[in-house]
């Protein structure tokens, strides 16, 4: 038999077990602040700690996280997303297309070849070099602005899917 300890502050399973001796643990029992609730059913733990709740009388089920900012809202046994959750999602998406500039200058002048042609600035060759790296870099920069002024994340990717 499996047993769930929930966190009766949250609400959240804390871990799920199986003890040596079934008779240490008794359904419904409170120890330190944790409830532990029996479980038969022959569920995997990780949809346990995923999708289960307490709420207050009995074991409920919710809909796993989105995402890893999402934050468990204990009086809708659900969770949403916190207030700074787009501002987050907009720093993730600025650090993509600057990783994703970043890529594509280095495909087409890896740095080895960047260093080796900034010994002559002035060659045809370097002043190519120099205006693809400021188109690449200016483009991301816009998009980084745009990104950073969306004010939904339908916005922000729409922005960052078209670098």
């Amino acid at each position: 038999m499996n047993y769930i300890s929930f966190s009766l502050d949250t609400g959240l399973p804390v871990s799920v077990f199986t003890p040596s001796n079934d008779s240490l643990y008794k359904d419904g029992e409170i120890r330190d602040g944790i409830l532990v609730k029996t479980v038969d059913e022959a569920i995997s733990h990780e949809e346990i700690m995923d999708t289960y709740h307490w709420t207050g009388s009995e074991v409920g089920i919710h809909p796993p996280k989105e995402d890893s900012l999402a934050i468990w809202d204990k009086t809708t046994f659900s969770f949403g997303r916190p207030s700074y959750w787009l501002d987050v999602k907009k720093r993730q998406a600025v650090g993509q297309v600057n990783e994703t500039a970043y890529v594509r200058i280095t495909n087409v002048y890896p740095t080895y070849k960047q260093l080796n042609l900034g010994r002559d600035p002035t060659s045809q060759e370097a002043l190519d070099m120099y205006a693809f790296i400021d188109n690449v870099r200016n483009k991301s920069n816009l998009d980084n602005e745009q990104i950073m002024a969306a004010t939904s994340y339908e916005q922000l990717q729409e922005v960052s899917a078209s670098f």
